[in-house]
């Protein structure tokens, strides 16, 4: 009890260093390499890896990617925000084509200079991933409590004067450029792994992008929330086109027929494990890795 209480206070410390930018860079260790995260108090995520270290968030994804034994020749961040996965993965996959695709231009910046002060190569494209090559409107919180790299900038409206699950924010939005999956991977070599964190937008990108569906060495990580009112059409698309359906858990794949969305023990309207791998690899492969990589297979 005397740890818990003594770990509480030093986060609670931790946090207020933070916020009063005496905190202000992150270091995670990977492989050997440590790599440095910038202006950590204008991200909510950066905070959060700060206070409870990097493998905590998200720890199955993370731990899914370190042992992916499979080859990979392009990783597409979509929804790449600060660029978190972006870095894990130039370490991990050293001779794929990491892409970053990220459309809030203060963020996209933010990506640039994270790449620049790593000395990492992988590319940033600043648009929002959608339906059509175009323009849309981006819509994010406008809050001086808030963080200045919003995770929760969509092509969809959810804030305040709607029915969205921000209904309560306040917002502000700007116009950004937007392009298709298909536009992005076009000539970029196979196999490859697409990591869509869209807020709400996966349908529609995913819709449009039927050739790249179609194809047998494309895997798809995609983040599935318990109050996504499109949840069973993902699923359905990528069952209609061949895909077999995981949900990632820190013990290991979890075989899905639906979309496991369950609720975190401690808010029923938030979801416990979000992510999900949608491949056509051999399912008797993927079950190996999964007992002996991650330790479990459901």
């Amino acid at each position: 009890m005397l740890k818990l209480v003594t770990k509480k206070i030093k986060e609670i410390f931790l946090r207020i260093l933070i916020n009063l930018g005496l905190v202000n860079k992150v270091k995670i260790s990977l492989n050997s390499h440590i790599y440095e995260f910038h202006k950590v108090q204008e991200s909510d995520l950066l905070k959060e890896i700060t206070l409870k270290g990097y493998e905590n968030y998200e720890s199955g994804v993370i731990n899914f990617l370190k042992k992916y034994p499979f080859p990979v020749s392009t990783f597409i961040d979509g929804g790449a925000n600060i660029g978190f996965y972006s870095v894990i993965t130039s370490n991990i996959f050293k001779n794929a084509h990491i892409i970053a695709v990220e459309p809030h231009p203060k963020t996209a910046k933010y990506l640039r200079e994270l790449r620049s002060k790593n000395d990492l190569n992988f590319d940033i494209i600043e648009v929002a991933l959608d339906s059509n090559n175009g323009q849309k409107t981006l819509f994010f919180p406008n809050n001086s409590k808030l963080t200045n790299h919003s995770s929760i900038a969509s092509l969809k409206n959810n804030f305040r004067g709607t029915n969205g699950k921000f209904n309560q924010m306040p917002y502000d939005k700007i116009t950004v450029n937007t392009m298709k999956l298909e536009s992005v991977i076009e000539n970029k070599k196979l196999p490859a792994i697409i990591k869509l964190d869209c807020e709400g937008n996966e349908f529609d990108i995913l819709n449009s992008s039927k050739k790249i569906i179609s194809s047998n060495n494309v895997d798809f990580i995609v983040e599935i929330l318990i109050g996504d009112e499109d949840k069973k059409e993902v699923f359905e698309l990528f069952s209609k086109n061949g895909y077999n359906a995981f949900l990632i858990t820190n013990a290991g794949l979890v075989k899905e027929n639906r979309p496991l969305t369950l609720p975190n023990p401690n808010r029923n309207d938030r979801t416990l494990w979000k992510n999900h791998f949608f491949s056509k690899k051999n399912l008797k492969d993927l079950e190996n890795f999964s007992i002996k990589k991650l330790g479990n297979y459901i």
